[in-house]
């Protein structure tokens, strides 16, 4: 309240508002990991919503060599879907890249059409599909530990909670798309999740 609106720290205010309001909302729905509300349907921009994530995951990271990219399609559509769980998935993921750093490497996030998907209902025309990739240059998931991640309560992290990919893979299933994963030890970790465009 207390800013101007050509302070440079209004972005960064007005950011961490929504995400205390979205970490009040997580933990009220961490309550009931097997009934979670059901999402509210809107137009959703993917670009604004990543821009946002990476402008604070960006200052968690100053004291490292950390780079975060960003190659996003400014022509994709808005997508439907839910615009808190939608960026609580994508935070969910790109906190997860940048956490399997360990001091330097880099944190790739591309959005674009998928050519290998599109969504068919019945009695309704194919749609295509966007895919956001994730990808990062950290320590990769051993492959006996990679059918287990989206295990509630499974996690590699010391510190984590094991509930996040759980809660990120119901997200994608509630907006219809889907999760593909790529790892290899030492080699680094890329997820593509893919989503309708659909009206």
């Amino acid at each position: 309240m207390e800013l101007t609106e050509e302070s440079s720290m209004l972005d960064y205010t007005q950011i961490m508002i929504k995400e205390v309001e979205r970490i009040n909302f997580i933990i009220e729905e961490l309550m009931d990991l097997g009934n979670p509300r059901p999402p509210e349907i809107g137009d959703v921009e993917l670009t604004k919503i990543l821009d946002d994530i990476i402008l604070l995951q960006r200052e968690a990271v100053r004291d490292q060599k950390i780079t975060f990219l960003l190659k996003l399609d400014p022509s994709i559509p808005p997508v439907q879907g839910d615009e808190s769980l939608l960026t609580r998935l994508f935070l969910n993921l790109v906190k997860n890249a940048r956490e399997a750093i360990d001091h330097e490497g880099e944190v790739l996030i591309e959005t674009r059409i998928s050519s290998s998907y599109h969504m068919t209902s019945p009695g309704r025309r194919s749609s295509p599909m966007v895919d956001i990739t994730i990808s990062d240059t950290g320590c990769g998931i051993n492959p006996e530990e990679l059918d287990r991640i989206f295990t509630p309560y499974f996690t590699t992290k010391s510190k984590g909670s094991g509930l996040g990919l759980a809660i990120s893979q119901k997200i994608i299933e509630d907006h219809h798309g889907l999760l593909k994963i790529e790892s290899s030890p030492d080699q680094g970790t890329t997820m593509i999740v893919s989503l309708p465009l659909r009206r």
